[in-house]
Protein backbone atom coordinates (compact mmCIF):
# COMPACT_ATOMS: atom_id res chain seq x y z
CA UNK A 1 0.00 0.00 0.00
CA UNK A 2 1.50 3.43 -0.63
CA UNK A 3 0.24 6.27 1.40
CA UNK A 4 0.82 9.99 1.64
CA UNK A 5 3.93 9.21 3.59
CA UNK A 6 5.67 6.38 0.80
CA UNK A 7 8.71 7.69 -1.45
CA UNK A 8 6.37 6.93 -4.56
CA UNK A 9 2.98 8.64 -3.38
CA UNK A 10 3.63 11.60 -5.31
CA UNK A 11 5.43 10.02 -8.42
CA UNK A 12 1.85 8.01 -8.71
CA UNK A 13 -0.49 10.91 -7.55
CA UNK A 14 0.92 12.72 -10.83
CA UNK A 15 -0.58 9.66 -12.71
CA UNK A 16 -4.23 10.75 -12.11
CA UNK A 17 -6.42 13.22 -12.20
CA UNK A 18 -6.53 15.47 -8.95
CA UNK A 19 -9.07 13.57 -6.26
CA UNK A 20 -9.00 15.34 -2.97
CA UNK A 21 -10.34 11.89 -1.23
CA UNK A 22 -7.08 10.34 -2.69
CA UNK A 23 -5.28 8.32 0.85
CA UNK A 24 -3.41 5.31 -0.68
CA UNK A 25 -2.50 3.27 -4.09
CA UNK A 26 -2.59 -0.16 -3.77
CA UNK A 27 0.54 -1.83 -5.79
CA UNK A 28 -0.02 -5.26 -7.25
CA UNK A 29 1.77 -8.16 -9.08
CA UNK A 30 -1.05 -9.78 -11.36
CA UNK A 31 -0.44 -13.49 -12.15
CA UNK A 32 -3.73 -13.84 -13.78
CA UNK A 33 -6.24 -12.27 -15.42
CA UNK A 34 -9.45 -13.82 -17.07
CA UNK A 35 -12.82 -12.41 -18.23
CA UNK A 36 -15.90 -14.14 -19.78
CA UNK A 37 -17.13 -14.31 -23.17
CA UNK A 38 -19.43 -11.43 -22.51
CA UNK A 39 -22.11 -12.51 -24.90
CA UNK A 40 -24.87 -11.88 -21.87
CA UNK A 41 -23.58 -8.87 -20.56
CA UNK A 42 -25.43 -5.66 -20.79
CA UNK A 43 -24.30 -2.50 -22.19
CA UNK A 44 -24.13 0.66 -19.57
CA UNK A 45 -23.34 3.87 -20.65
CA UNK A 46 -20.66 5.93 -18.72
CA UNK A 47 -22.54 9.31 -17.41
CA UNK A 48 -20.10 10.90 -15.77
CA UNK A 49 -17.89 10.72 -12.33
CA UNK A 50 -18.97 10.32 -9.12
CA UNK A 51 -18.10 13.56 -7.07
CA UNK A 52 -19.35 12.56 -3.66
CA UNK A 53 -15.90 11.90 -2.38
CA UNK A 54 -14.31 14.59 -3.63
CA UNK A 55 -17.22 17.10 -2.05
CA UNK A 56 -16.81 15.45 1.21
CA UNK A 57 -12.96 15.53 1.15
CA UNK A 58 -12.66 19.15 0.26
CA UNK A 59 -15.62 19.72 3.48
CA UNK A 60 -13.60 18.01 5.70
CA UNK A 61 -9.95 19.25 4.96
CA UNK A 62 -6.86 17.02 4.89
CA UNK A 63 -6.53 16.49 8.55
CA UNK A 64 -10.04 15.10 9.13
CA UNK A 65 -10.06 12.91 5.93
CA UNK A 66 -6.76 11.22 7.66
CA UNK A 67 -8.27 10.89 11.18
CA UNK A 68 -11.30 9.29 9.36
CA UNK A 69 -9.12 6.84 7.57
CA UNK A 70 -7.70 6.04 11.04
CA UNK A 71 -10.55 5.39 12.51
CA UNK A 72 -12.83 3.87 10.30
CA UNK A 73 -10.64 2.15 7.78
CA UNK A 74 -8.51 -0.47 9.51
CA UNK A 75 -10.42 -3.61 7.79
CA UNK A 76 -12.05 -3.79 4.41
CA UNK A 77 -16.27 -3.97 4.34
CA UNK A 78 -15.04 -7.71 3.78
CA UNK A 79 -13.36 -7.76 7.47
CA UNK A 80 -9.58 -7.85 5.59
CA UNK A 81 -6.65 -5.91 7.36
CA UNK A 82 -6.74 -3.06 5.49
CA UNK A 83 -4.80 0.86 7.01
CA UNK A 84 -3.43 0.35 10.14
CA UNK A 85 -3.95 2.99 13.15
CA UNK A 86 -1.14 4.99 11.26
CA UNK A 87 -3.46 5.10 7.85
CA UNK A 88 -0.45 2.65 5.90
Amino acid sequence: MITPDHERFEELLQQFPANPGTRAFIHITATRVSDSCGFSVPYYQYVSDRDVLDKWAVAQGPAKVAEYGVRKNQRSIDGLPAFDAKGH
